[in-house]
């Protein structure tokens, strides 16, 4: 008998009261899975995320979840509002609960603080940080707490080129290393080609699943998207946008 899914949507519809946000949902995320959800500004990428994690509940259709799954997630930096004194090493443990291996929580947030270069700042009030610099602290904390599941939501806002890279690198790098599913949501064209295994693209509450190896099709998705004229080039490995 095969394994059931990690994640599957079959015909789910997501409401906010009347309003229908996402339409006949259907795909499956297995373990270990690379995906990367893009769309429009509004097309309901989040909120797919949120009914994932069971933060949204009004929908119909079936949705099933492992319910062994240990979530990590980095929302949006400008959804990560500190009103209180928080040094940043204080932020970081917030999400330490009593079934966590405390020693192993603070190694790793040394390893992969190391990693990021935000643990020099550790001392330091997070609401100090520049707009990167919390960026990189939120994934840090999505990520130290050893999670089964990875959710990043924009995880390079704010990061310039060369940061860009590099934190995606260490987003692989971690993902291989302790066997992590990914679902990422970013407008970055570029990091979710080069970073993921297939796509889930939304568009007027539809979504569709596109391989990577599929550029043609691809290709006449995005530019129908985002109604812009880009092309696509694999270069090497890379697939470059133009």
């Amino acid at each position: 008998m095969s394994k059931l899914p990690y994640i599957s949507f079959d015909k789910v519809n997501v409401f906010y009261g009347d309003l229908q946000v996402l339409n006949d949902v259907s795909f499956s995320i297995n373990k270990g899975d690379k995906i990367a959800v893009i769309g429009p500004n509004g097309s309901g990428k989040t909120t797919l995320v949120k009914t994932i994690m069971g933060y949204h509940k009004d929908f119909s259709g079936c949705l099933r979840v492992n319910l062994k799954i240990k979530f990590g997630y980095a929302p949006q930096r400008g959804h990560t509002d500190i009103l209180v004194p928080l040094s940043v090493y204080e932020y970081l443990i917030l999400n330490i609960n009593k079934n966590d291996n405390i020693g192993q929580k603070h190694k790793l947030i040394d390893i992969w603080g190391d990693k990021l270069e935000i643990k020099q700042f550790f001392d330091l009030p997070f609401r100090n940080l520049s707009g990167g610099q919390k960026q990189r602290a939120i994934l840090l904390r999505a990520i130290s707490g050893l999670p089964d599941c990875l959710i990043l939501d924009e995880p390079t806002d704010n990061l310039d080129i060369a940061a860009q890279k590099k934190v995606f690198s260490i987003i692989n790098e971690f993902c291989a290393k302790e066997k992590v599913t990914l679902i990422l949501i970013t407008h970055s064209l570029a990091n979710v080609l080069n970073n993921a295994d297939r796509l889930i693209v939304f568009h007027q509450t539809k979504t569709k699943e596109i391989l990577l190896d599929d550029l043609t099709n691809l290709e006449q998705t995005l530019r129908k998207i985002f109604n812009t004229d880009l092309a696509l080039h694999k270069i090497n490995t890379k697939i470059v946008v133009l």
